[in-house]
C-alpha cells in the first residue's frame, strides 16, 4: 500500500472511530474496533473501573471475518443501539464483545440477576442476515439508527472543520 492510500485509510478509520469513542469507552478502543472489524482480526479493548481503577482487557475475534468500512459503521451503530435497548449506555469491553459476538450482559450492576442474552450483531450477520433483518431481530429500526449516526458524523465534521481566515 502506498503512503497516500495508507493516509486515506487512516482518515477513514479516524472518521468512523470518532463516531464511536463514547460507545467504545475511549478513542483507542474505538480505533481497535474499526480496525479489527475491517481486517477480521483480533480486537483488544480495555475498560477501567472508575471505582477500583482496575483495568480489564478483553480480546475477541469478530464472528464475521473482514468487513468493508460501511459494514463496520453499520455493525457498530446496531451494536450501540442493541446495548442501549438492553439498558446499557456506557458499555464495558465485555459488553461490547457480547453485543458483537453474542453473550450475556448485566444492565444493572447492582443486581447481577438482571441479565440479558444478546444474539450478537456479527453472529447474525455471519448467519446471512441483512442489516434490516438484524435491526428487527434486536428490536430497533435501522433507519433511525443510521440517521442518528449520520447526524453525529456531520456534527463531528463541522466541529473539526478549520476556521476560515480572511487575510488581505
Amino acid at each position: 500500500m502506498d503512503s497516500e492510500a495508507a493516509t486515506n485509510e487512516a482518515s477513514v478509520v479516524d472518521k468512523i472511530s470518532a463516531s464511536f469513542d463514547t460507545f467504545a469507552g475511549s478513542s483507542d478502543n474505538a480505533i481497535a474496533l474499526v480496525v479489527g472489524l475491517h481486517d477480521g482480526s483480533d480486537i483488544s479493548l480495555s475498560t477501567t473501573d472508575p471505582v477500583t481503577t482496575i483495568t480489564t482487557d478483553t480480546t475477541f475475534t469478530p464472528a464475521t471475518g473482514a468487513m468493508g468500512y460501511g459494514n463496520v459503521y453499520i455493525a457498530l451503530g446496531l451494536a450501540a443501539a442493541s446495548l442501549e435497548q438492553a439498558g446499557i449506555i456506557n458499555p464495558t469491553a465485555t459488553d461490547i464483545e457480547a453485543v458483537l459476538n453474542g453473550g450475556i450482559v448485566t444492565p444493572d450492576a447492582s443486581d447481577p440477576a438482571t441479565t440479558v442474552e444478546l444474539s450478537g450483531v456479527l453472529v447474525l450477520r455471519s448467519d446471512g442476515m441483512g442489516w434490516g433483518q438484524i435491526a428487527h431481530q434486536i428490536g430497533v429500526k435501522l433507519g433511525p439508527v443510521m440517521s442518528a449516526l449520520n447526524h453525529d458524523a456531520r456534527t463531528l465534521k463541522k466541529a473539526n472543520k478549520p476556521a476560515h481566515s480572511h487575510t488581505k
